[in-house]
């Protein structure tokens, strides 16, 4: 008996394993976790791309490697996709029917995203996103649990779908985490489904629902200043193999990550004072000083201004080429610091024709950098257009609102009145019944939740808009993609399925841009199968474009962020977003398995 307690002793005495560190981070916030809304939002897409996984992934050579994917085969036109044994942050097992769901919500005539180009390339896409047959007739199919088979139209187009599958935009998705806007918790009581400020994000800004099949998982979203963080932590079911015993920093190091919600300056004075150990937006007017120490790499977008071109003030594209024209983007790229003033719409580092060929090097310069204003006023006197009164919208960001105030006065300079509409998130409530007072009176309650409505995505979405900032992300290393949702017939607009619609059009794209010549040159690109061809039509597509001007491309977009040097192990993936999985605080104390259990749960 003395034995036996002895060895219960000892045992208890024997060291836990580690669980890891919990890294205190800066990262402009997001609310929203949607893949297939939140692209166009730098900092949105630097937390995607920490909770998702696509098929694939590019690795630093611009090489397309698997992911989600542990293998592909190609026969013909034809790809299967094996599927890793790998499961969600809620420990069910990852479908290649996840994958089907994601791909068809974005393909419906009825859900608007432009991240449509991305899924071109398979058979009969184009078709199903024009309502013309049904969303069954698209060649993506599951074959069980493991399979996922894809049909594009012509074998020519592999090597470009296989890299489109990297982009967050096509990550997997839950369809009963999506269609869950009543919330199981409690604490929301019922959300209805009609509410008015609901969206089709709507279940991506609640914790509570979401899943992961990255690295991370989002554990907390908080709104409010008592709780300014979001927090990720580990998906313990990453890669895992559920047959092992594996340890648990094996595929992920840190276990949790905070993202300290606060305004820059204040989070550059926390990571001077050590409190935070990664600064990934460092203060406008800090970042010359900064500029030598910054880890600084090229983000796959181009920053944006969109005209709506439904704006009689903008139907003309002598009148967006004017004011175009009138902007010195090398003023923007000094006041940005971080970034560089763009020549065209498609950024560096998008291929050519292969990943050792660049599209910007070939294609050259298509506008100028500098400001020609006498030309731009010419233009305007030329078309007839020398007043108006617009508003310039952007992010509620420090660096768009800078950015749009310049841009406002030079604009200012050729006449016109412009205002500047800074827009963030809006906290939801709604008001609940909870019974009668001694009167008899109904007593209604407002209670305030986690769910937020981002007004900028609705003011984009809605085309409420004259000019709008956007942070125009590529989506891949192919120029298709992000050349092809600016023509009407590839915008992956909805149809307006409205009773007060006449006839069941289609909705153009953000811009509202509708010209023939383009769409045809799209067209003929997405129908030519030889690269070098191919590749030229899209050089023609972007001069075509940019002859009409329905955007207007100001800066190539960086990635710039300082870190402690007790931060090792952070890299950094071809589209620009920073990896955590591998990373790690020297000074970090660990802390018990057993008191860090992961509290992600799915009813």
């Amino acid at each position: 008996m003395c034995l036996v307690m002895l060895l219960a002793l000892l045992a208890g005495c024997t060291k836990k394993e580690d669980e890891g560190p919990i890294l205190e981070l800066y990262i402009d916030r997001t609310t929203n976790f949607d893949p297939a809304m939140a692209y166009n939002d730098q900092d949105a897409s630097q937390f995607l791309s920490l909770v998702y996984d696509g098929l694939t992934t590019i690795d630093d050579n611009g090489k397309v490697v698997a992911a989600a994917a542990k293998s592909w085969t190609v026969n013909g036109k034809e790809i299967e996709f094996k599927m890793r044994e790998t499961r969600w942050s809620d420990g069910t097992y990852i479908s290649a029917s996840d994958f089907v769901y994601a791909w068809k919500r974005i393909l419906d005539p009825e859900f608007e995203c432009d991240a449509a180009s991305l899924l071109f390339y398979v058979e009969n896409a184009v078709e199903v996103k024009n309502g013309d047959i049904s969303i069954d007739d698209v060649k993506i199919e599951a074959s069980g649990k493991d399979y996922l088979t894809v049909t594009l139209v012509d074998e020519a187009y592999v090597d470009e779908f296989l890299y489109n599958c990297a982009s967050v935009a096509l990550s997997p998705l839950r369809s009963d985490a999506v269609s869950k806007i009543t919330v199981y918790d409690d604490y929301y009581h019922e959300l209805l489904q009609d509410n008015a400020d609901l969206t089709e994000s709507s279940w991506a800004t609640l914790n509570a629902v979401l899943l992961a099949n990255g690295p991370f998982y989002v554990k907390k979203i908080g709104l409010y200043e008592s709780d300014p963080y979001i927090t990720l932590e580990r998906n313990k079911y990453y890669l895992t193999d559920p047959e092992k015993n594996e340890a648990l920093r094996k595929f992920v190091n840190p276990y949790r990550i905070n993202v300290n919600l606060v305004d820059p300056a204040t989070a550059l004075d926390n990571f001077k004072a050590g409190s935070v150990i990664y600064n990934g937006f460092i203060p406008l007017d800090q970042r010359e000083s900064y500029k030598s120490e910054a880890d600084i790499s090229n983000y796959l977008a181009t920053y944006t201004y969109m005209f709506n071109t439904k704006n009689p003030l903008f139907e003309k594209p002598e009148v967006r080429v004017a004011l175009s024209k009138a902007i010195d983007r090398g003023e923007i790229e000094k006041l940005v610091v971080f970034g560089k003033a763009a020549d065209g719409l498609v950024s560096p580092s998008v291929f050519y024709t292969t990943r050792k060929t660049e599209f910007r090097e070939t294609a050259g310069s298509v506008i100028s950098t500098s400001a020609d204003e006498a030309a731009a006023k010419e233009l305007l006197r030329s078309a007839g257009v020398t007043s108006g009164s617009f508003e310039i919208t952007v992010r509620n960001n420090e660096v768009d609102i800078a950015v749009a105030e310049y841009v406002a006065g030079v604009w200012k300079g050729l006449g016109f009145s412009v205002s500047v509409k800074a827009l963030g998130d809006k906290s939801m409530g709604y008001k609940e019944v909870v019974g009668k007072d001694s009167s008899g009176k109904i007593k209604v309650e407002q209670v305030y939740t986690n769910l937020v409505r981002d007004e900028y995505n609705v003011a984009l979405s809605t085309k409420d808009f004259d000019v709008i900032g956007i942070d125009y992300a590529m989506l891949s290393t192919d120029a298709f993609p992000a050349l092809a949702r600016l023509g009407i017939t590839y915008s992956g607009g909805a149809y307006d399925f409205s009773e007060s619609a006449d006839t069941f059009e289609k909705v153009p794209g953000l811009s509202g841009y509708s010209s023939t010549e383009y769409d045809d040159l799209i067209t003929s690109a997405l129908n030519e199968t030889n690269d070098e061809k191919r590749a030229q039509i899209l050089v023609n597509a972007e001069k075509k474009l940019l002859e009409d001007m329905p955007v207007v491309p100001l800066y190539y977009m960086q990635n710039a962020s300082i870190s402690s040097k007790n931060l090792k192990g952070v890299e950094t993936d071809y589209f620009g977003y920073r990896d955590f999985t591998d990373a790690n605080d020297k000074d970090y104390k660990y802390t018990p398995v057993e008191a860090l259990i992961p509290s992600n749960k799915w009813n």
